[in-house]
């Protein structure tokens, strides 16, 4: 008598959401990192997410540069046909730096996750990542981007209009 054992040895997804940052600094004297910038990823419903992480404020990432990564999600088998949702937002800060627009822009990571069968003939976890942005769900985007302008205040000569001392000044 043959006996056949079916087994599903998947390994896990490892997804990495992502996020860009837009930056104009029309006084050229500001760089990116230097700003203190944020983003913040946060589960919905029963997502999965990072070990000791605040479900409910979320995970908060440094912008140092353009484009930024935040950890990996591990997905296994216990995930497959589920849908999980993340939304990314920019942290606004209290201290708002004066001449700093910030960006309430929210995006929504759907991550799906399947399984496929591999070239060697055994099952794999697959997780298929979508961003839209809130308010147009139709449309999705590459990689959610958040767009932050510097303009400094002018600054105010004393004196006249055409930037000369005033008389009797």
């Amino acid at each position: 008598v043959a006996a056949f054992t079916n087994g599903f040895n998947a390994k896990q997804a490892n997804v990495v959401l992502k996020a860009h940052k837009n930056f104009v600094d029309n006084s050229g004297k500001k760089d990116l990192a230097s700003c203190g910038f944020q983003f913040n990823i946060k589960p919905e419903g029963d997502a999965p997410f990072y070990k000791n992480a605040d479900r409910k404020a979320g995970m908060n990432v440094d912008v140092t540069a353009p484009d930024v990564t935040f950890p990996q999600i591990a997905f296994d088998k216990t995930n497959i046909g589920h849908t999980y949702t993340y939304s990314i937002t920019e942290v606004q800060p209290a201290d708002k730096l004066h001449g700093m627009t910030y960006d309430a822009t929210k995006y929504r990571a759907t991550v799906a996750v399947d399984k496929k069968k591999t070239d060697d003939g055994t099952m794999a976890v697959v997780a298929t990542v979508t961003y839209k942005k809130d308010g147009a769900e139709s449309e999705t985007v590459t990689v959610p981007a958040f767009t932050n302008t510097y303009t400094p205040d002018e600054a105010v000569v004393p004196g006249g209009s055409d930037g000369k001392p005033a008389e009797g000044g």
